[in-house]
């Protein structure tokens, strides 16, 4: 080992000890562990032991010191000891040294220990042994974890049943969090199945190389990890590593018979493709909660006929009341259970039992109560209910026996709260809500998919949390009576224009998909601290200086003042039009995210806590006022030049001697190459056939020149002009290749005169073009196969060889001549945003020249089949043509068999023959199926 990598590991450890006597991390040690051994917790294995005398297991997980666990570990503890109160999360207790030499320490992670192991591992063995209510509890307890990290702005990321413990005494999940035990596993053992990834992980990462994980991917996991509680399967357990691409494209695991169709609904909704579809985390709990109740509630089903009503004059107690054994209930449900009439009185004898509870206060807080007292006696004659409370509105009330199950029912009553405000105002066009004595609520309230509502106004409600969402025809909404309102979300409310919140102590404010709001005052909010409004196109404009903001996600803006704020990260990538931006006079931010912000032109960032600026796809005028100490990273003064043509034309060696270069390809669709030409540098770009490929059009800095090049037949290609919009000719030069005479001034204006002859598109095309240069690149090499390898003498015609490799390098020195002179002179600082024409409806361009299927295939860039994944198109892995050009239904391998043209998916001339008529698919496929 290295000197050098002995000082690194040591000052990790000195870190650790650091941490460790300042009591960041408590310290075991280790000689006080008794009853040591091995068991399997996930992945990896850990040695369990009992702690001194104390009688309780730990698990403790070894890891060595080096660089690439340590400080990743630390880092998670201290994420860990932010959440690991809740009951579900696998508790980190602390730290041990397992063994020490002088040269290297060999700690331990000493953890909360689940005796019976990994989900996985307990539902192979106990799944026969589970009920449907120990599933929903399995499932809520896990959703409760996630959700719980997910408050606290935590993402998992590595949700799967390796990594969910079960401790078998209270039948509780445990869920090791935020891959700590991942981390620690991958430094000391082999690598996990890819399979085990694959089945819990969000598909988009596969689809989408810069897509983050995010808490929606914790969700589609959640998702897979539910079925597989309700299955007891591995998912995709009879699949290989082609299992991918099925997941892509939309498959997932069947829903198990039996399985209630509630809990099914929940799961699929989780791990639907698109995150923006999925539930969040406290939706998934809530709903999991209501099925725990419905399934208790079949277990314990109560008649409501059996209960008794006695007046309280026919019974007498000679026996104190117990006061402090009150059950407090809402008056709202005492006067329903007074108005219930007896069948029968015996099945209730030595039933009852004190319950010592409050109502959930959810919905019915700041309501009149009747406080009742219950007690177990076996005789009627000594029950008695004496009302508590004198300020209840209900004085003397009736007596009534009350089971514990019958709690039971009143809390599956207030459960139904919001199932009851659904029925009731769900068809209502005008929502007018005024609270009151008999008619209150109070928490949460959702608000989904009244679609018939224009109108919203709730006055002297007790609402903390509101959700409004998927109501398309309200136009305004009025919550200035909610003095407790803390939290709003607005989504998919498309015809929005107006609201009112002013008089709200709002903190949390989430508005999606309001596409006709134009206003928003931020003054009206002084308590706000976390702000979300994404596609909400009409509001370009947003001032929320001098707020209480510490968290800011906005879209589609112009322009946007957040100075004066707390706010600590700013990413405005999805605000690619934005000119303005302040965000100066705030000590907190430390992070911005302008990489997206092509358009913008002041950036005021004065008087933060910033020490560098990406500025390098931001225009060169843009002005900015930063920092002293603030770096700013600008981007090349670089010329991008696009060559475009026909397959054969000459464009990709005119490339290569722009470049001087032979070419190299980035990915399989274009080639580019960097090179500077009197003190101004040029980025190349060539396209490979007829593809006009996502990257080009990606370009922030726009194009400065496209050159279009064409040889003998201008007319194959001219047409190929028109997949752009009409701006493109005013930046376009079109280069005329193996034009041997291009030299000369004369001949080459009397080829373009012939060219503007031929037809009036032509003549209206040059026309509107930067000109037409001519030039010449031939061949620079002698190629081998040219000549008779038994005749050939080398000797006598090495010096004709080199005369003639010369002179070729001259006619092409001359021609790059020529055009890089035309290129400074039409090269503006103006640029091409290139915008594809997706209204081109016809294949006009392609010469009538192809005849069969392997020209065809190589003219629209189809070398490869291509697969269809319900979003978009991607290169198959294996071309399934023939040497001889023809599709062959023989050579597919696992691998699509459409072919279709990316260009345009509604083509009737799209989908293409096999040449059998066993796999015609023409037939049978449909421009509508892509």
């Amino acid at each position: 080992m290295s000197a050098d990598k002995l000082k690194l590991e040591k000052n990790y450890a000195d870190w650790l000890e650091k941490l460790i006597s300042k009591e960041s991390i408590k310290y075991y040690e280790y000689s006080e562990f008794k009853n040591i051994r091995n068991r399997d917790m996930g992945r990896g294995s850990v040695t369990c032991a009992c702690w001194k005398n104390s009688g309780r297991d730990f698990a403790l997980k070894s890891f060595n010191v080096n660089r690439t666990t340590l400080k990743e570990i630390v880092n998670e503890i201290k994420l860990h000891k932010r959440v690991d109160f809740h009951e579900n999360i696998l508790r980190f207790h602390g730290i041990t040294v397992v063994k020490k030499t002088n040269t290297i320490q060999e700690y331990a992670l000493v953890l909360e220990f689940a005796d019976s192991g990994t989900l996985r591992t307990y539902l192979s063995h106990h799944f026969d042994d589970l009920q449907w209510d120990d599933k929903y509890q399995f499932a809520f307890q896990l959703a409760s974890a996630v959700a719980y990290i997910h408050e606290c702005d935590i993402i998992h990321g590595d949700l799967n049943d390796d990594n969910v413990f079960v401790h078998q005494k209270k039948l509780k999940l445990k869920l090791a969090e935020f891959g700590l035990l991942r981390k620690i596993a991958d430094s000391t053992s082999a690598c996990q199945n890819i399979l085990d990834l694959i089945s819990h992980t969000d598909p988009k990462t596969f689809n989408d190389q810069n897509y983050k994980l995010n808490k929606k991917s914790d969700v589609y996991s959640v998702g897979v990890l539910m079925w597989q509680i309700s299955s007891g399967y591995q998912p995709y357990r009879y699949d290989g590593y082609n299992v991918i691409f099925a997941i892509i494209n939309g498959r997932r695991e069947k829903i198990i018979d039996g399985t209630p169709a509630e809990y099914s609904k929940l799961y699929t909704e989780c791990w639907r493709y698109e995150p923006d579809e999925r539930p969040n985390m406290q939706y998934i709990v809530s709903t999991l909660k209501a099925l725990i109740f419905q399934e208790q509630n079949k277990q314990n089903s109560i008649n409501f006929d059996d209960i008794v009503e006695i007046s309280s004059e026919e019974y007498e107690s000679s026996e104190e009341i117990d006061r402090n054994r009150d059950l407090s209930i809402s008056s709202t449900y005492f006067t329903r259970l007074n108005s219930i009439k007896p069948k029968s009185y015996s099945s209730f004898q030595n039933q009852l039992s004190v319950v010592q509870s409050k109502m959930s206060e959810e919905y019915w807080d700041g309501e009149p109560k009747s406080r009742i007292n219950i007690r177990n006696t076996g005789n009627k004659s000594n029950s008695k209910i004496n009302d508590i409370d004198d300020s209840s509105d209900y004085q003397n009330p009736k007596l009534a026996i009350i089971t514990s199950d019958i709690l039971k029912e009143l809390q599956k009553l207030e459960l139904k709260g919001q199932d009851w405000f659904n029925e009731k105002y769900s068809k209502k066009e005008n929502l007018d809500i005024v609270g009151s004595k008999r008619l209150n609520f109070v928490g949460s309230l959702k608000i989904k998919d009244f679609t018939k509502s224009r109108r919203i106004c709730l006055t002297k409600l007790k609402l903390t949390k509101l959700y409004i969402s998927g109501c398309f025809r309200l136009t305004k909404v009025d919550l200035s009576g909610l003095s407790k309102l803390t939290s709003l979300s607005l989504f998919d409310c498309s015809k929005l224009t107006e609201f009112d919140f002013s008089l709200t102590g709002l903190t949390k404010l989430k508005m999606s998909s309001c596409y006709q709001l134009e206003k928003f005052d931020l003054s009206k909010f002084p308590k706000l601290t976390s702000l979300s409004v994404i596609d909400c196109p009409k509001l370009t404009k947003l001032n929320c200086s001098k707020s209480k903001l510490i968290y800011l996600k906005v879209s589609n803006l112009n322009e946007l003042n957040c100075s004066n704020t707390s706010i600590k990260k700013l990413n405005l990538n999805l605000c690619p039009d934005i000119q303005k931006l302040n965000c100066s006079n705030n000590n907190n931010l430390i992070s911005l995210d302008v990489s997206n912000c092509f358009q913008l032109e002041l950036l005021n960032c004065f008087q933060s806590k910033l020490t560098n600026l990406d500025l390098r796809n931001c225009p060169e005028s843009i002005e900015v006022i930063k920092p002293p100490d603030c770096i700013i990273t600008r981007k090349e003064k670089i010329k991008n030049i696009l060559i475009i043509g026909c397959t054969g034309s000459g464009k990709s060696t005119l490339a290569n001697v722009l470049t001087g270069t032979n070419g190299r390809y980035v990915g399989s669709h274009f080639q580019k190459g960097v090179f500077e030409w009197k003190g101004a540098k040029y980025r190349v770009i060539d396209t490979t056939g007829l593809s006009i490929t996502e990257e080009i059009y990606s370009i922030p800095e726009g194009i400065s020149q496209v050159l279009f090049v064409v040889d003998r037949n201008f007319a194959d290609g001219i047409n190929m002009l028109k997949l752009f919009e009409s701006d493109i000719f005013k930046y376009t030069t079109i280069v005329r290749t193996k034009f041997r005479d291009f030299k000369n001034r004369d001949i080459c204006e009397k080829n373009k005169e012939k060219l503007c002859g031929e037809s009036e598109t032509n003549a209206k095309i040059i026309k509107s073009c930067k000109g037409v240069i001519y030039v010449d690149n031939p061949p620079t090499k002698i190629l081998s196969y040219d000549y008779d390898y038994d005749d050939y003498d080398y000797d006598d015609d090495d010096d004709d060889d080199n005369d003639y490799i010369r002179i070729n390098i001259k006619k092409r020195m001359k021609s790059r001549t020529i055009l890089l002179n035309h290129l400074k002179k039409v090269c503006r600082e103006k640029v091409l945003h290139m915008k594809f024409d997706v209204s081109t409806n016809n294949l006009d361009f392609i010469p009538q020249t192809l005849t069969n299927n392997q020209q065809m295939i190589q003219q629209l860039k189809l070398t490869h089949g291509l697969f269809l994944n319900g979003y978009d198109i991607q290169p198959s892995e294996q071309a399934i043509v023939t040497e001889k050009g023809k599709l062959d239904m023989s050579l597919y391998n696992g691998q699509p068999i459409v072919y279709t043209n990316i260009n345009d998916s509604t083509l009737s001339m799209n989908l293409l023959n096999f040449n059998s008529d066993e796999y015609n698919f023409i037939n049978t496929l449909q421009p509508s199926d892509l």
